[in-house]
Parts: C-alpha cells; sequence; structure tokens
C-alpha cells in the first residue's frame, strides 16, 4: 500500500510581485496516493493560477513564463513525492 500525502504546499514565485500558495493544490493532493495524474493536475492548477498573476517581463514572453511555472510545478511535485520522472515533465537533457 502507498502511503496517502497527509501535508502538501505549492508555492508559485518569481511570476508576480509576491509568491503565491496554491490551496487549491493543497487540497487536490491531501489525502491521496500519490501518482502520475496528480502531478499532471497539479501542474494544470498551477497553469490556470500563473495564467493570472504572470507579470509581463521584457526578456520573456508571458505565455512562456506560463508554461514554464506549469512544467517547473509538475516536476516539483514529482520530486516530493518520490514519483519517477514522466515523460511529460522531463527536461529534454534530463536523464
Amino acid at each position: 500500500d502507498k502511503e496517502k500525502v497527509d501535508s502538501f504546499r505549492l508555492v508559485l514565485s518569481a511570476l508576480g510581485p509576491a509568491p503565491v500558495v496554491l490551496k487549491e493544490a493543497e487540497t487536490f493532493v491531501k489525502g491521496k496516493e500519490p501518482d502520475i495524474a496528480m502531478v499532471r493536475e497539479a501542474g494544470e492548477i498551477a497553469l490556470r493560477a500563473a495564467e493570472g498573476i504572470v507579470v509581463q517581463n521584457a526578456s520573456t514572453s508571458k505565455s512562456y513564463r506560463v508554461k514554464m511555472a506549469a512544467i517547473m510545478a509538475g516536476r516539483a511535485v514529482e520530486e516530493a513525492l518520490g514519483l519517477e520522472t514522466s515523460h511529460a515533465t522531463q527536461h529534454k537533457g534530463r536523464r
């Protein structure tokens, strides 16, 4: 039996004026067994949140920063939950 997640917090930072705690992700993950579907949903939650908070930056586009927020959130969740890296969030240079 896999253990269930009893504590979880996902925070987006460096996208807007202040870090944002994703309460929706915490609610979704808490009390469930870790799996790849959980990683994907946490990434989607981060994507939706990032779309509303990303500030325009001259060096990168808003769409790129939103996409990267979702990818990095997924990777962080995978690592925190001890899951094997999925192809969906794997960086091309990473093995």
